[in-house]
């Protein structure tokens, strides 16, 4: 391990320290490891700070605070890694303006016998990044079918019904797990399909929650987006959005 100084087995720390301290401060370090692993895969994945990244940050705080306390009982000098944890949590907060109300100064530690409630709640923030990332994985997942069945639709539509079928099956697990039926990504998507839409009815409701949100999407673009988006035909030989919107439900 780099820069490893295993400072709590040199001869000069006092003997007449309590054991039980050790013990709070290996909770301590637990807890901070815990909690920097959790900030990791954040920064792996980018969408699952948009939820639980604020709160990570102020668990951080009191989790390199608390080490702080514990490291100051036993030997009273400066911890490295917990020095280094708080740099960067000083500049990560000043960078996403991002305000810690606790445990960033010196006058106001954590409880460093508290670590196994600070797990705890650890525990419950990563259950709820972890339930987020299923979903996110899901989702890509889903919104990958979803081009792939509309690719097929694009090479053969006159023989994709059981891809209509698909298609519309995938769109309604999509809504039913979360994702807004106007959601950009997923409207992006479908819109070239408006140009191939079956003359059979699709029952499932999400795909029809789409297709409506696609109407009013395309109705609020402009006149020449519109001209573009549809091939510059004429509009008198251009059918009626809203005709497809009800072919599709």
């Amino acid at each position: 391990m780099p820069d490893c100084m295993l400072w709590m087995c040199r001869p000069t720390v006092s003997a007449a320290v309590d054991l039980r301290l050790y013990d709070d401060m290996a909770g301590c370090f637990e807890v901070l490891a815990d909690v920097l692993a959790l900030l990791n895969l954040m920064h792996d994945e980018p969408e699952l700070q948009a939820g639980e990244f604020p709160r990570s940050l102020e668990l951080l705080a009191e989790a390199q605070s608390a080490l702080r306390a514990i490291v100051a009982k036993i030997d009273g000098r400066a911890e490295v890694d917990q020095v280094r944890v708080f740099n960067w949590l000083k500049a990560t907060t000043m960078e996403n303006h991002i305000f810690v109300e606790r445990y960033m100064r010196a006058d106001d530690p954590a409880d460093p016998t508290a670590w196994a409630d600070l797990s705890s709640r650890i525990e419950a923030v990563d259950a709820r990044v972890q339930e987020t990332l299923r979903r996110i994985k899901k989702r890509r997942k889903l919104l990958g079918k979803v081009r792939h069945k509309l690719q097929l639709i694009e090479r053969a539509p006159d023989d994709a019904r059981e891809h209509w079928r698909i298609l519309a099956t995938t769109v309604d697990g999509l809504v039913r797990d979360g994702l807004p039926p106007s959601n950009r990504e997923l409207r992006d998507l479908l819109a070239p399909a408006f140009e191939v839409t079956p003359t059979w009815k699709i029952s499932h409701g999400a795909f029809s929650w789409c297709s409506a949100s696609l109407t009013v999407s395309w109705h609020r673009r402009p006149r020449r987006t519109r001209r573009q988006c549809s091939g510059h035909r004429p509009r008198s030989k251009q059918p009626s959005i809203c005709s497809k919107v009800d072919r599709w439900c």
